[in-house]
């Protein structure tokens, strides 16, 4: 006849804890994959954010004046609107101008007749 070994509660209760201590460890170990792909994910973030806060110079290709509004397509691709008044500007196709970031996320156009505030639309 088999012997039956008794178990005793404390190795059930060292069983359940170590199982406890696996799960929780599982859990931890996740946690920090998540952090670090959301942290390498900020910093892409970031990296495009400091690129697009650069001013650059470039080209008027058309612009539209809409529901008194100057809207103006741009060489690379870019669409920008006038938001302040646009009478002053003047914006002429083929005239260089320079988008200058300022403080959060605004944006101004500089020309030969003054800085006025844009905002991106494409």
């Amino acid at each position: 006849m088999p012997v039956k070994k008794e178990v005793t509660t404390e190795e059930k209760v060292s069983k359940s804890s170590e199982k406890i201590i696996e799960e929780q460890k599982e859990k931890i170990l996740t946690l920090e994959r998540r952090v670090k792909r959301i942290s390498r994910q900020r910093d892409v973030e970031k990296q495009k954010n400091e690129i697009k806060s650069q001013p650059f110079s470039a080209t008027i290709e058309s612009v539209k004046f809409i529901n008194y509004k100057f809207k103006f397509k741009l060489d690379n691709g870019e669409t920008w609107q006038l938001t302040d008044s646009g009478k002053r500007a003047r914006l002429k196709k083929g005239e260089t101008i320079r988008i200058v970031p300022g403080d959060m996320r605004s944006f101004f156009l500089e020309n030969s007749k003054g800085r006025f505030r844009v905002k991106k639309i494409k």
